[in-house]
């Protein structure tokens, strides 16, 4: 009979790289929690702010060059939040 795994893909977890270290230790999390806390949800509210932008083309005296820089923040939230509660 083999060793082998049933999963092919499967692989252990190696934690190697300073990243994975900082935010396994005590530090780490008090530091990484609210901020995907507060990235999570900016990503939930974010989307908000396009439809009167795009709506009216003219959201708090700012034109139509927020939009860009909007759904970059609101991807860059994505990204950072995704971790939260899991």
């Amino acid at each position: 009979m083999s060793n082998s795994s049933p999963l092919k893909n499967e692989r252990p977890r190696q934690s190697n790289s300073l990243v994975d270290e900082f935010s396994d230790s005590l530090g780490g999390r008090i530091l990484t929690r609210p901020v995907q806390f507060t990235a999570f949800w900016a990503a939930i509210a974010l989307p908000f702010f396009y439809i009167p932008l795009i709506a009216r083309g003219d959201f708090f005296g700012v034109g139509m060059e927020l939009l860009p820089v909007l759904f970059v923040a609101n991807i860059v939230a994505l990204v950072v939040g995704h971790g939260h509660k899991q």
